[in-house]
């Protein structure tokens, strides 16, 4: 969950010097997006999550992430209900999005992030339903 939490706190701060810094540490890793998304198709290793993330500070002035719900499916697994809070950067605009994340770890390495829309959807792909 250190990382986990790194990787949201670090996205509040707009830190990218951190998230370069966990993408180093977690080689490995890829993000795919939920299916209601543009491009959900995409596995984002760690380069390629960094630059969407550079593009959503650009559109976005303010992106927060909160844990609504912890829920452990094992050792290496983690799913996690979130809500998303952001502000556009040239509207002002701000909405938020619940999504879940299901967060797959080994030997202290995160390699993946799946986002689902739903916990059951989040619950069946890691095996739990």
């Amino acid at each position: 969950m250190e990382t986990v939490r790194g990787l949201y706190g670090a996205m509040r701060s707009r830190d990218l010097d951190e998230l370069r810094r966990l993408g180093r540490q977690n080689p490995r890793f890829e993000w795919t997006a939920s299916a209601d998304e543009v491009d959900a198709s995409a596995r984002m290793p760690p380069a390629a999550a960094l630059e969407y993330t550079r593009e959503l500070f650009e559109i976005f002035d303010k992106v927060q992430t909160e844990i609504v719900e912890e829920v452990e499916v094992n050792d290496d697994r983690i799913i996690l209900v979130v809500e998303h809070r952001v502000r556009g950067a040239a509207s002002g605009i701000e909405t938020s999005r619940r999504e879940v994340h299901l967060w797959t770890f080994e030997h202290g390495e995160a390699i993946s992030l799946q986002e689902f829309a739903t916990l059951d959807e989040a619950q069946t792909a890691a095996g739990v339903r």
